[in-house]
């Protein structure tokens, strides 16, 4: 879960008394929160797409903290040749491009060029 220590150290900022205010320990309570005016969240951009989309939240900062969290698809190479297993990998891929994700280059893991 993104955190606000994570967002501080990455703009370079100290002393920030960040363990005040509300904690929820969901983060769809966390948004929830924050559309309802409670105050301002650290999310995953993925998570809050459709009440950024609608507007029902807005960023208040332009950047984006890229963090070193990751979610993986991992099946054995032979189980790619299955329809569905590839169906779903391709969905899963074709989701997370919606917001900038390259899938990774098969030999070395990397992000694809």
């Amino acid at each position: 879960m993104p955190s606000w220590g994570h967002w501080a150290a990455a703009h370079g900022i100290e002393g920030l008394p960040l363990n005040k205010g509300a904690v929820f320990s969901n983060a769809a309570m966390t948004l929830q929160a924050a559309v309802e005016g409670q105050g301002v969240a650290i999310a995953y951009t993925p998570l809050a797409y459709a009440e950024l989309a609608d507007g029902r939240l807005v960023r208040p900062l332009e950047q984006v903290v890229r963090n070193t969290f990751a979610y993986y698809v991992i099946c054995p190479e032979a189980s790619l040749r299955r329809p569905g297993v590839r169906a779903f990998r391709d969905w899963v891929f074709a989701e997370a491009a919606q917001d900038g994700f390259r899938p990774p280059d098969a030999a070395s893991g990397a992000p694809a060029a």
